[in-house]
């Protein structure tokens, strides 16, 4: 069992590597969700292919700590690609929330009546 081998440290390590696991499959969710749309907002596509590629830098440069031992360079890339990937689920939400929504001219011009057809001339 990894847990009892070196105690707390790798305890920590491990559950964090776990996270990852279970963030790497909402995220695939989200990613396969976004991509089934028929028309999703712009934002929210490029917002999805974003997370899926920030998400994979963001393992490889978990990776590089490790390869590295905690290298200064490697520790501020992997925060810093941590911050961008909660950037861009905000981006998400957003777009998700209101990328389709009307515009307000939109709202104020009448919709044409359901079984309506064109005058002729």
């Amino acid at each position: 069992v990894p847990f009892a081998a070196g105690g707390r440290p790798e305890a920590v390590h491990w559950l964090h590597r776990l996270t990852v696991l279970a963030a790497g499959a909402a995220v695939a969710l989200v990613v396969l969700a976004v991509w089934q749309l028929r028309e999703p907002a712009p934002w929210l596509r490029r917002g999805a292919l974003a997370l899926g590629v920030l998400f994979l830098a963001q393992v490889l440069s978990g990776a590089l700590n490790i390869w590295s031992e905690l290298s200064e360079a490697a520790r501020v890339l992997h925060l810093a690609l941590g911050s961008a990937l909660w950037a861009v689920l905000v981006v998400i939400a957003v777009a998700g929330r209101y990328g389709s929504a009307p515009s307000p001219a939109d709202a104020r011009a009448p919709a044409p009546a359901v079984g309506a057809s064109r005058a002729r001339a």
